[in-house]
């Protein structure tokens, strides 16, 4: 592989895996449901897990180990 070749295949990758998490935070920014439990300043129990399962189903999604 040539050297200049491979860096520009990393870099479109990376401004790839960019726009993908960026349109995901869009999306995630306009359901009600999600801008409600986060910007909750004290939440219930059930509030927290919804948070949680929001927050590790899209960072395990987005993993270069995710199959």
């Amino acid at each position: 592989m040539d050297a200049p070749t491979s860096v520009r295949d990393l870099l479109f990758t990376l401004l790839l895996k960019v726009g993908v998490a960026s349109s995901i935070a869009a999306l995630l920014a306009r359901w009600n449901t999600f801008r409600r439990v986060l910007f909750t300043e004290e939440r219930d129990p059930d509030q927290k897990l919804k948070l949680m399962l929001f927050m590790t189903r899209r960072s395990f999604s987005a993993s270069p180990y995710a199959s």
